[in-house]
């Protein structure tokens, strides 16, 4: 974990209300897909906290370390975000959390994105196309405006993306969680597929239901309100199925994946 100051390189809306940031770093650090950083935009107390972001990535581009990041304008901090330009400069703490690294023994991965999920999805998803494995996404939106125009989305074919809106306004009419359960009912071999989610409760309360439906071993990646992002607040508890019982864990320390099978969704 490391605090440092980044330059705004571009700041670019690719859905309503969704940017995605590109901030020049001193230095490209490593990081797993599905970790998330702490930003901060502002000078002074308001806001008091910076917000959370899961990185979307960290790479070298063009000779220059750089970290991109996706967020969505909902409040305050956000939207002063949104207004930074090239130059601008933030503040940054990450990468925070356990990121996400495949078991052995798994060949198909079956992904699913609701509304802003997809910015902790995509970089799993690229993750895993880099590393040769056979990666299916399913992506779900409100309306066409919400799909994000960003990289894997409008680069993947068809056979590996699907994208749902519940108006019928882009890619299939329903939501994302019907078109999962249509996809694991034509699963195989249920022992060499993985099945990694993020969205909101209500979406990944019904993925679990699958999850233990079909049998596939699953992960969430969980999207709560987060205060410090180190575990200090404890401000974004969850409760954690153990053989000793429920207990409270932290999503920015202990998470923010987890086992479907062990954490409590409460939508």
């Amino acid at each position: 974990m490391d605090f440092f100051t980044g330059t705004v390189v571009s700041n670019r809306v690719i859905s309503e209300k969704c940017h995605l940031m590109k901030v020049e770093t001193e230095k490209v650090l490593d990081y797993k897909p599905g970790q998330f950083i702490m930003v901060r935009g502002w000078k002074g107390f308001d806001p008091l906290l910076p917000r959370p972001f899961a990185i979307y990535n960290w790479r070298e581009e063009e000779g220059r370390p750089i970290l991109s990041f996706v967020f969505k304008v909902v409040g305050r901090g956000t939207s002063i975000l949104s207004g930074l330009r090239e130059g601008d400069r933030v503040q940054v703490n990450g990468p925070l959390g356990n990121g996400f690294s495949p078991p052995e023994g798994k060949e198909r991965f079956i992904l699913a994105g609701g509304g802003i999920g997809f910015s902790a999805v995509l970089p799993v998803a690229r993750s895993l196309v880099d590393s040769g494995k056979d990666v299916r996404v399913l992506l779900g939106a409100r309306t066409a405006g919400e799909i994000p125009r960003i990289g894997y989305v409008e680069e993947a074919d068809r056979d590996h993306l699907l994208i749902t809106t519940d108006d019928g306004s882009f890619g299939e009419k329903g939501i994302v969680t019907d078109f999962l359960e249509r996809e694991l009912e034509e699963v195989g071999e249920k022992e060499r597929t993985l099945l990694f989610a993020c969205g909101p409760p209500r979406m990944l309360k019904k993925v679990q239901e699958l999850a233990e439906r079909f049998g596939i071993e699953t992960y969430l990646s969980l999207e709560n309100y987060m205060a410090c992002g180190f575990g200090v607040c404890l401000g974004c508890v969850v409760d954690r199925r153990t053989e000793e019982g429920i207990i409270r864990v932290r999503v920015c320390r202990e998470g923010p994946i987890f086992r479907s099978s062990e954490v409590e969704i409460y939508d």
